[in-house]
């Protein structure tokens, strides 16, 4: 079973990259899918949608993320 989250990126939409993401979620465990939010120019919104493949993955990043509110179940 798979969870979505909603990461809000703290330091804005600059810093929000691709491989920021699998860099810092993928130790959770494997990623299914990730979207960035992006405006119309091109520029990231700064925030995004990640899927873990497990539940289990979802839990444990919520568990060591989501105290500062920046990971949410989505």
């Amino acid at each position: 079973e798979d969870v979505n989250l909603f990461y809000k990126h703290p330091k804005g939409g600059d810093k929000l990259t691709y491989k920021f993401i699998d860099e810092t979620f993928s130790k959770f465990g494997e990623l299914k899918s990730l979207k960035i939010s992006m405006n119309k120019d091109g520029t990231n919104k700064g925030f995004a949608y990640i899927s873990f493949a497990e539940a289990d993955s979802a839990k444990k990043c919520i568990d060591e993320m989501g105290k500062d509110g920046s990971v949410s179940i989505f």
